[in-house]
């Protein structure tokens, strides 16, 4: 009897999260994709899908439904490269001899910024609006995001030890199980610092290196009042309350400011100061003068001197 696949994608999640260190948010969503295409088998052929169901016309067949639902370029673009890791795995455990995704072509990945992107006038309102209510967790959030343009994630899981006070953020973990340093500017870095030293004591009483910079205070049913760490989540809901506060006073705000979107912002303000700085060189570099006059000029003035005297 067929192995069933739903035991194999549970293996390949945990593979996944113990043995080459991802996140937890993304076997999640590695999980999810791979139900999807569990589901597509079952709706079609009215059983469990199998190893015998991964075969380059049946996940075509699933592209093409996909296609036909009218998803994102990008959602099946990712759907099928979990697929692909799946199958990968599979042939390394002798499940499969062949990746059958390999024969499929594979939907281009296009780079393109987000169409509701906010723009820097919104950031600096939400940081306003945090410095007006004297939320310094806040305002160390919003600044964190309005420069660095990290994850909403990789912001709530920041550690004391994370911090550098000459440079920015060491080893700060991010998408992929990976840690990347991000540097931040001084005002930022300064900002930090009097938040762990004067604000972060007020919510733990013993402050270690891996202690977590951010936390959350809320009620809860039969336990009352609960301090916790942030989680993403809490970032999210977070840039939710304050777009709503500058939201009747902001004109251009007319949703809700996602904290995803804080990203491509801050990448597209990196971005636009880098074009100009190059432009600035670029233009430094070339002069009005013509390049028969820079010529001239450029000859040493005895030998120009000479080719005036002659006759």
């Amino acid at each position: 009897m067929a192995q069933p696949l739903i035991d194999l994608v549970e293996q390949f999640c945990t593979f996944q999260r113990k043995q080459r260190g991802k996140t937890e948010g993304g076997v999640k969503t590695y999980r999810w994709n791979l139900r999807q295409y569990l589901g597509f088998i079952a709706g079609r052929r009215g059983r469990p899908a199998c190893v015998g169901d991964l075969e380059p016309a049946t996940i075509q067949a699933w592209m093409d439904s996909m296609a036909a639902a009218d998803l994102a370029l990008g959602t099946m673009r990712v759907r099928q490269s979990t697929l692909s890791s799946l199958c990968a795995f599979l042939v390394k455990r002798g499940h499969l001899d062949t990746n059958p995704v390999a024969r499929l072509d594979r939907p281009p990945h296009r780079r393109e910024a987000p169409r509701q992107v906010p723009g820097s006038a919104i950031m600096d309102a939400l940081v306003k609006a945090a410095q007006q209510r004297q939320r310094p967790r806040d305002l160390a959030i919003f600044l964190i995001l309005r420069y660095s343009g990290m994850r909403r994630e990789s912001v709530a899981t920041l550690r004391v030890r994370n911090l550098d006070r000459r440079w920015g953020l060491r080893n700060v973990p991010v998408k992929g199980g990976k840690t990347r340093d991000i540097p931040l500017p001084t005002a930022v870095m300064q900002h930090l610092e009097r938040y762990v030293t004067e604000y972060l004591p007020t919510e733990v009483d013993d402050i270690k290196p891996d202690t977590p910079l951010f936390w959350s205070t809320f009620g809860q049913r039969r336990q009352g009042l609960v301090r916790r760490p942030m989680e993403g989540k809490n970032v999210w809901r977070l840039c939710k309350t304050y777009g709503r506060l500058i939201g009747t006073r902001c004109s251009s705000l007319t949703t809700c400011v996602m904290a995803s979107r804080w990203r491509c912002t801050s990448s597209t303000a990196i971005w636009s100061r880098s074009v100009a700085c190059s432009a600035t060189r670029g233009s430094r570099r070339r002069s009005s003068t013509p390049r028969s006059a820079r010529r001239r000029s450029s000859r040493p003035w005895s030998s120009t001197r000479r080719r005036r005297s002659r006759p």
